[in-house]
């Protein structure tokens, strides 16, 4: 070891020996060409590969959580009382459907809402206290406790109403309790139900009061029968009085004015009065036309009036004389006025005119005489008019009294009917309700159900252990997983490594001397944690770019994640084939040498202080030979400046030469800045994650720091203490 440090010495490495500043960007330790590998892409898992993953997880959460509700739900359901419910079934028809019915005229109500009516009634506290009066429940002592069942009975007061004793008070409340009452709203089928811990007391108790109900529901009826029977004996009384006397004034009316019951006077007398009306109107209007002529022909002239232009007689006589007239005219101017001839046609257009006045006086004449037989006709009309006007009214008058004779008749008629048909309904024990179906005493208890109430729990519980599974694992920020890690964090290439007991020396069974760590993992080849370790160490010798990273930093994100303990194994397995230097570079609380069992006088501290030189503090693990370690010396009061210092470059560049590997244990990332000082020293980082210990937000906040300080990058992420079977990476030969 000294040669290959005096040969360190000698090479000599000015920009190494320069003291580190984490602000600007370090040259590279490692080997020529050594490059950061690229982070792999994250694939999301089907979600139904995370409720597996989950349910995995909180396994024992959700199995506890339904076997206590299954337990529970079992204790309950045997701890309870058997209640027996038997059913009874009650047909209800609407109102007037029995065979002698009084319904009145009324709109009756509709299917639905009397259902529901006779549904409450069933509910009522009356119908229920004459129950556990013929019953006697009020001394039962499932209803009753035994000191309230010897108190004294109801009372009732001068009103009427009924003062109830505790026992009664008592009863009727667990009476109402257990009753169930429901209809079903496609049929007029109503079901009644009662539980008791006694089946025969529960159908009794059911049957009852369908009984106690139908005939209440009878006895109403037949006593509202019996009263309105009584009424309407009354009211005929009067009604009968009022019918003989209105009979007795229509005799007396037609007695006295002659009136014979024919039935459709009123309707004679009536069509007489409209054609006395219409032939009134008609003789007027001939009047009035009349007057109106005649009055035209004293103001002018005969020849005006339209009678005599339209005489065809008149029409042809002054033709005539139109035509004597132009051949006399015609004569006088050929023959002369003397001529005999003239005379003869002179005489004749006098006669013509005489023809024509004699025509017109007739005419006026006519129409003299046309007019007072109108006149003479509109007066008799207006006589006989007021003599059929006196005889109507008698009629009016006589029909008024047939008409309320007639209605009292009717009405008497009437109510006598509806009396006959009360007493029949009265005397009739026909009813609109009958029961269907009555309660028997039942083999079997209603409930509890045991089967089911024991299925039900077991579904609740499997459920509700599901559910608090999700809700754990929701609360949860730890990572259990490698899906946590990738799904949370997002970093590659995670390692799961199994629980590894602590590394001090331990007696192993045939051994004369207690065995180290990496003897102990020699002595295991097959365990799941060498399993581990060795895929650890080969995924640091196959690098991505086909460099191996040659100086390796183990960190955490907090303490007590377990990086010391992974360290030491790897720098163990490492030293299976190569030569390897473990550096405890956590000088606050040093690890390695406990785990190593090496002394721990003088490491790393007193040579970055400058009072030890490294070939005299480096420890060989004699079971080993190619394992090497560097303790961590006496703790350091300010191991970021020592760590940050030319020495500790130095000495990494010393270890590059003499070894193949270099384990570096640093202090966490998260609490301390070492790793910020080494970081850009080394050529990878191991991070450290303790399943069920470390949070997601402690790894994602480990992740920006070693991301903002540029340094080294992270090679693998190692999940330590996780369950190879819950995280999927379970693999185990056993030794031959």
């Amino acid at each position: 070891m000294s040669k290959n440090f005096e040969l360190l010495r000698a090479s000599g490495h000015a920009d190494i020996l320069r003291p580190f500043d984490s602000r600007s960007q370090p040259p590279s330790l490692g080997r020529p060409g050594y490059e950061r590998p690229t982070e792999q892409p994250r694939h999301e898992e089907p979600d139904w590969l995370r409720v597996s993953a989950t349910i995995k997880k909180q396994w024992k959460l959700a199995a506890g959580f339904a076997l206590a509700t299954f337990v529970v739900v079992a204790i309950v359901t045997f701890a309870m009382k058997p209640v027996y419910e038997p059913v009874a079934e009650m047909e209800v028809d609407p109102p007037g459907t029995e065979v002698f019915s009084l319904q009145g005229n009324g709109a009756p109500p509709t299917d639905s809402d009397y259902l529901q009516t006779q549904a409450q009634k069933l509910k009522s506290d009356q119908l229920a206290l004459e129950v556990i009066r013929s019953l006697h429940l009020d001394q039962n002592r499932e209803l009753v406790p035994a000191r309230k069942a010897s108190l004294k009975s109801a009372l009732a007061d001068g009103n009427g109403s009924v003062q109830l004793s505790p026992a009664e008070n008592k009863a009727l409340q667990v009476f109402q309790e257990r009753l169930n009452v429901s209809r079903d709203s496609d049929s007029h089928l109503i079901r009644v139900s009662f539980g008791s811990h006694q089946p025969a007391l529960a159908a009794s108790i059911t049957n009852a009061m369908l009984d106690t109900f139908i005939e209440e529901s009878y006895s109403t009826r037949h006593a509202a029968i019996v009263k309105s029977t009584e009424w309407l004996s009354r009211q005929l009384d009067d009604i009968r009085k009022k019918m003989d006397e209105s009979n007795r004034a229509l005799a007396d009316f037609e007695r006295e004015n002659g009136i014979a019951d024919t039935g459709d006077n009123r309707n004679t007398v009536a069509e007489e009065m409209a054609d006395l009306d219409r032939q009134l109107t008609q003789a007027q209007a001939d009047r009035i036309q009349l007057q109106a002529f005649l009055a035209r022909e004293r103001e002018t002239s005969p020849d005006t009036l339209p009678q005599v232009r339209a005489s065809p007689v008149i029409q042809q006589l002054t033709q005539r004389l139109a035509e004597v007239r132009a051949e006399l005219a015609k004569s006088e101017v050929i023959y002369g006025k003397n001529y005999p001839d003239i005379k003869k046609l002179q005489n004749q257009a006098h006669e013509l005119e005489s023809e024509i006045a004699y025509q017109r006086s007739a005419i006026v004449g006519e129409l003299k005489t046309s007019y007072a037989a109108a006149k003479a006709r509109e007066q008799m009309m207006g006589a006989q008019i007021r003599d059929t006007t006196k005889k109507l009214n008698q009629m009016a008058r006589y029909n008024e009294l047939r008409k309320d004779a007639q209605a009292n008749t009717d009405l008497y008629n009437s109510l006598y009917a509806k009396i006959k048909e009360a007493g029949i309904a009265a005397a009739s024990t026909s009813s609109n309700m009958r029961v269907i179906d009555r309660a028997r005493v039942l083999d079997t208890p209603t409930r509890p159900r045991r089967r089911l109430n024991l299925a039900m729990g077991l579904l609740a519980g499997i459920c509700g252990g599901i559910l608090l599974a999700f809700i754990r694992q929701g609360l949860d920020r730890r990572i259990h997983t490698v899906a946590d890690v990738r799904d949370w964090v997002g970093l590659p290439g995670i390692l799961v490594v199994p629980e590894i007991e602590p590394w001090g020396r331990q007696l192993l069974p045939g051994a004369e001397e207690p065995q180290t760590g990496s003897r102990r993992l020699l002595e295991q080849p097959y365990s799941p944690q060498a399993e581990a370790i060795r895929s650890l160490h080969a995924s640091i010798l196959s690098s991505r770019n086909g460099r191996t990273p040659q100086v390796v930093l183990v960190v955490s994100s907090l303490p007590n994640e377990g990086k010391t303990t992974i360290a030491v194994a790897l720098a163990a397995a490492l030293a299976q084939q190569s030569r390897v230097c473990l550096v405890d570079a956590d000088l606050r609380k040093p690890g390695v040498s406990q785990a190593l069992g090496i002394p721990t006088e003088e490491g790393l501290a007193e040579v970055l202080a400058g009072s030890a030189i490294p070939e005299e503090i480096i420890v060989t693990d004699p079971t080993s030979p190619n394992l090497s370690a560097i303790p961590a010396g006496l703790i350091h009061h300010d191991p970021a400046a020592a760590l940050n210092s030319t020495r500790m470059r130095k000495l990494l560049v010393d270890l590059r030469q003499g070894y193949d590997f270099v384990i570096i244990d640093s202090a966490p990332v998260l609490p301390y800045a070492d790793v910020r000082i080494i970081s850009p020293m080394v050529d990878g980082v191991v991070l450290v994650a303790r399943s069920g210990i470390t949070t997601r937000e402690a790894m994602a906040r480990t992740k920006e720091i070693l991301a903002e300080i540029q340094g080294a990058p992270i090679l693998n992420v190692v999940l330590n203490g996780a369950d190879n079977i819950a995280s999927g990476y379970f693999y185990h030969v056993k030794a031959s």
